[in-house]
């Protein structure tokens, strides 16, 4: 199904409804100023279709900058993440090339990769304002080009 609203186009298949907890998986400690921007306009395009959503980057980028920049190694973050992954209702990614070269996210994707079906997997495409579902994780990871 095929929904055109005030501000993005979403393809979301029958079976998947668009509700719950969402983590979004974006990319961020190569160029934070670039990055950072990008998690925010896919959390707010999530929001506004209904979602709630959980960014690693929105939370933990006030943190670091705001403090010590010794928080920004990803090993202080996995554990925080991990847990707000287990309770998720859904994942999104923004896609974009640095997605996949980043380690945390491929970390965030080796987890969805082993994650149980029964979830929802949205694909945020900020230049078409495009929200695509997925209903299995490797439909997800595959739009996303991650272990091609």
């Amino acid at each position: 199904m095929r929904i055109q609203t005030n501000f993005c186009t979403l393809e979301i298949p029958n079976t998947k409804l668009l509700s719950g907890t969402c983590y979004l998986i974006s990319p961020y400690s190569k160029n934070p100023q670039k990055l950072f921007p990008l998690a925010v306009s896919a959390t707010e395009l999530l929001l506004q279709l209904g979602l709630d959503v959980f960014s690693p980057v929105i939370y933990g980028h006030t943190i670091v900058t705001m403090s010590n920049n010794d928080l920004i190694e990803l090993e202080f973050w996995y554990s925080i993440n991990e847990l707000f992954m287990r309770h998720c209702d859904t994942f999104a990614a923004v896609k974009c090339s640095d997605l996949i070269e980043s380690k945390g996210c491929q970390g965030e994707l080796q987890q969805v990769q082993m994650e149980q079906l029964g979830k929802a997997y949205y694909v945020v495409d900020l230049s078409q304002r495009h929200v695509t579902a997925y209903n299995t994780p490797a439909e997800f990871l595959a739009a996303l080009n991650y272990g091609m």
